[in-house]
């Protein structure tokens, strides 16, 4: 979702307090004595009642990152001065200037002109206010001041990805590539041969593509280590999972494409297994993909990852590694057996020891893979042993697909997969790349290269497309076209549907911060409505269990009586709690205040339960409404609106407090 900018409330008093004494905002301020409480609620007090001043929360989605306020100029009432912060564990994300962005969209209609009056020593602030053609009006020893005229036709907020270093972005491209090469490999049956005539082309391209997924994790890795980690981005990550895994599945059942594999059991395309249902519903907890599924908790757990490796220096971190690949590679690549904590590669560790490569190779580089030539002769090289390594198996045991000892020169933790990755992952990185078209479309389309591998390897696809393509087909010489063909026909399927998944996710995003838009307008109401659903539930369940577990074997007419009454006031304890902390934000303490609070809370509960009773007989006996609409419907949007009127100014009514005159930078 993007960011949007919210009105302040007075129950954000604590967050903006909290966020003011930062010791950096301080520094940062014109004033920088601490900020005492009584002084910020007057002073916030005062600026929501002022018309002339405005102050709003950045929100990404249900995160505040940030705050920004403007006041009118007191010589210029079309001039408005700026004023902004960004949440302490959120800086360096470049939120301020969408933060300003947004404010100048939200005070276009306002004001003509915005103005930024910053120190002299604030660097970062100077820099905002430039990039976002902020022209400097005067500066002195004190502060520098700027400003931009906002009148004209709006700037277009860009939504679009952050731009990378090409280089890698054309790197992810070829790794998906080699992974639907090796798919296609493999789903042909190509790789059960022995490694002579054709055959051995089949296991060379095999060995020049395995090194992919190692690929695309350390271009995540690399990038990992500087940046901190987002929520929006897993989310986003876990819908484009579940998307794949849903849709191509209602897809396939629509089509009538579904029939029966090895994964699930179908009839006609339909579902007749809840097991299959679930599999396809939760596609993480479930591994549907192997790959997503350990990429989504490895980054989960990057932060901490970052935060200790970054702390590290050359030399620990070249003994780390040493000692990571002794444990996990050397010993499987040098002796026939299975140890019991090799993973193959399929797992979190691995991805672990990946991100530690990269971010090795960021920080301290490889100098003898400076010289392209051998980084490119190292992955050439690596490539033949894996198929050396390959022959020499099927020699020993046979060239039995299932056998341990076989597959092993290409798990992904092998020693010459290991030595190819890092080799060709260096050339990578040290490529110049020309700005061309060619390099324009490969770093656009790159974002969408995860959505190939997640069409392609879905389990309802990955054995109807090798049919679909006639992978089974003997073409001899004309082979490499035909997987040529093959490569480039899913690939670029895959990018257009991913394009297609991605315009969409952008129209729910906007009309979800929409919504959180409109919530957070009448927020006290829909937090109401919230809680008052969840004191209902509670209230059912609470009689539930008091009424067929506790008393059950009592006579009925006490046993509902009982279940009733102690059902109410568990409900009615919950609901004091949740509408005094969530929804009006009491500023009451101590134990008398709050015991008046109890008893006026209870008082109004009862007041309508009165009124609900009274109305319910009314309207079932005099009027011969009926009994479940007026219960039900009539008589509890009365009850709703009476107990919130009730608790909006009777119950949690707020103190009046005197107000300063008191202002801040």
């Amino acid at each position: 979702m993007s960011y949007f900018l919210r009105t302040v409330r007075d129950y954000d008093a604590k967050l903006l307090y909290n966020w003011a004494n930062d010791p950096d905002t301080r520094a940062a301020s014109f004033k920088q004595d601490e900020i005492k409480w009584d002084e910020h609620v007057s002073w916030l007090k005062e600026l929501l009642a002022d018309e002339d001043r405005d102050i709003f929360i950045c929100m990404d989605f249900l995160s505040p990152i940030g705050v920004v306020r403007t006041a009118k100029d007191d010589g210029d009432e079309k001039k408005g001065i700026i004023s902004y912060q960004v949440a302490p564990d959120m800086r360096g994300r470049g939120i301020g200037a969408k933060m300003l962005r947004l404010l100048e969209e939200k005070e276009r209609d306002k004001y003509s002109y915005l103005c930024g009056e910053v120190k002299p020593d604030n660097e970062h602030s100077i820099n905002i206010f430039r990039k976002l053609g902020y022209k400097q009006v005067s500066a002195d020893d004190e502060k520098i001041v700027f400003e931009k005229d906002i009148s004209g036709e709006p700037e277009k907020i860009s939504h679009e990805r952050p731009y990378r270093e090409p280089q890698f972005e054309i790197m992810r491209v070829f790794a998906m590539l080699m992974v639907i090469a090796l798919h296609y490999q493999m789903m042909g049956g190509r790789l059960a041969k022995a490694p002579t005539g054709l055959g051995f082309i089949d296991w060379l391209v095999e060995a020049l593509c395995i090194v992919s997924v190692n690929l695309y994790v350390m271009i995540s890795g690399y990038f990992l280590t500087e940046k901190s980690f987002s929520v929006r981005k897993c989310i986003r990550l876990w819908a484009q999972v579940f998307f794949y895994s849903v849709f191509i599945w209602i897809f396939m059942m629509i089509v009538g494409a579904a029939g029966v594999n090895e994964y699930f059991s179908f009839k006609d395309g339909i579902f007749i297994n809840i097991y299959d249902i679930q599999f396809l519903v939760f596609p993480v907890i479930n591994r549907h993909y192997w790959y997503a599924t350990v990429y989504i908790v490895f980054y989960i757990f990057s932060p901490l990852l970052a935060a200790g490796v970054n702390r590290l220096k050359k030399r620990q971190m070249h003994w780390m590694l040493i000692l990571l690949i002794a444990l996990l590679s050397i010993p499987k690549s040098v002796l026939p057996l299975q140890f019991p904590i090799d993973d193959y590669g399929y797992s979190v560790p691995w991805f672990i020891v990946l991100f530690i490569m990269a971010n090795y190779i960021r920080r301290f580089g490889i100098p003898f893979f400076e010289k392209k030539s051998r980084a490119l002769a190292v992955y050439f090289l690596s490539a033949l042993m894996i198929v050396a390594a390959e022959a020499l198996c099927v020699a020993l045991r046979g060239p039995d697909p299932q056998r341990f000892y076989y597959t092993t020169p290409l798990h992904y933790n092998f020693i010459f997969v290991i030595s190819g990755s890092v080799a060709l992952f260096c050339f990578f990185k040290n490529l110049k790349i020309k700005n061309t078209d060619l390099t324009s479309f490969l770093v656009w389309i790159a974002p969408y290269t995860f959505g190939v591998y997640l069409l392609h390897t879905h389990k309802l696809v990955m054995d109807k497309w090798p049919i679909w393509l006639w992978l089974g087909g003997d073409y001899g010489v004309l082979r490499p076209f035909h997987m040529l063909f093959c490569v480039i026909l899913i690939f670029a399927l895959g990018i257009f549907i991913d394009i297609v998944r991605n315009r969409l996710f952008i129209l729910i995003e906007r009309f979800l911060d929409w919504c959180m838009m409109f919530y957070y307008e009448k927020k006290e109401v829909f937090d109401y409505l919230i809680t008052g659903f969840l004191t209902t539930v509670i209230c059912w369940v609470a009689y539930a269990i008091f009424d067929d577990v506790v008393f059950k074997g009592m006579e009925e007419l006490m046993r509902v009586n009982l279940s009733d009454a102690i059902s109410w006031f568990i409900a009615f304890v919950f609901a004091y709690v949740v509408n005094r902390s969530f929804v009006f934000h009491s500023d009451k303490h101590g134990f008398k205040e709050i015991s008046k609070e109890f008893v006026a809370f209870g008082g109004a509960r009862v007041s309508t339960l009165v009124i609900e009773l009274v109305l319910l007989n009314v309207l079932v006996g005099i009027m011969h409404i009926n009994e479940k609409l007026s219960k039900y419907v009539i008589c509890s949007i009365v009850v709703i609106i009476l107990n919130y009127i009730f608790s909006k100014l009777f119950v949690f009514k707020k103190k009046e407090q005197a107000v300063d005159e008191k202002d801040r930078a």
